[in-house]
């Protein structure tokens, strides 16, 4: 007698015409083990400090990578980090976020500007996703790449699948509230859209300026309560 059970299809995802579908779902609880979607590369668990290397595995394939992609990886990131450094001067967590468009422009940037603007929606990949919007005239930023010195959190996350943005590299991850596979992922999540992720890009300069910017930080309180 044949086998009556029949293979669960797979319901397409809604896709505009033209995009592609980007990575294969997996489970919640497969995220929180610490299971990687095809080509995302997770921060390790923290220690002791707020911001860690991520695995090895994510050094060796950026270092694997042709020098050309390195290099324009590097002119974006490093771009991101002189937005970082313009928000701790202005006492801001030292973040910056660049969205380059597949022909090389930069079609938004932004920083962390939550404490000066007294608004808790002012982070850096917001203001970056904003700008870009005005800039294509669209929300669809579905051939854009987000460059962002630090892991997204739950809110920038969701505003960046909601954006349709295809890839985003980060620097630092972090621990405390990153929703690409530090904390949470929400690429795990049946959501209608997911993004590639490339996170510990430049993982060193991005955590120490964060680093610096905490140490600062409380050494300046501890001048006030003294």
């Amino acid at each position: 007698m044949a086998d009556s059970t029949t293979e669960k299809k797979e319901v397409p995802e809604n896709l505009l015409p033209g995009e592609e579908r980007t990575e294969d779902r997996l489970l919640p609880d497969q995220a929180l083990s610490g299971q990687s979607l095809p080509g995302q590369f997770l921060p390790e668990q923290p220690m002791a400090e707020e911001f860690l290397s991520v695995r090895p595995a994510a050094d060796r394939l950026f270092k694997d990578q042709p020098e050309k992609d390195l290099a324009e990886k590097e002119t974006y990131m490093s771009r991101a980090l002189a937005l970082a450094k313009e928000a701790a001067k202005d006492g801001e967590v030292p973040v910056g976020a660049v969205l380059v468009w597949e022909d090389g422009r930069i079609i938004g940037e932004g920083r962390n500007r939550r404490e000066k603007d007294r608004c808790a929606l002012c982070h850096a990949e917001m203001e970056a996703i904003k700008k870009a919007c005005r800039t294509l005239g669209g929300w669809r930023l579905h051939k854009a790449t987000l460059y962002v010195t630090m892991e997204p959190c739950p809110m920038c996350a969701g505003a960046i699948l909601n954006a349709r943005i295809p890839r985003i590299v980060f620097g630092a991850p972090d621990p405390k509230s990153g929703a690409f596979g530090s904390v949470l992922d929400l690429n795990a999540f049946p959501l209608n859209h997911k993004t590639r992720v490339e996170g510990g890009f430049m993982n060193g300069e991005c955590s120490l300026i964060l680093s610096e910017f905490f140490k600062n930080l409380r050494k300046s309180r501890k001048k006030e309560e003294g």
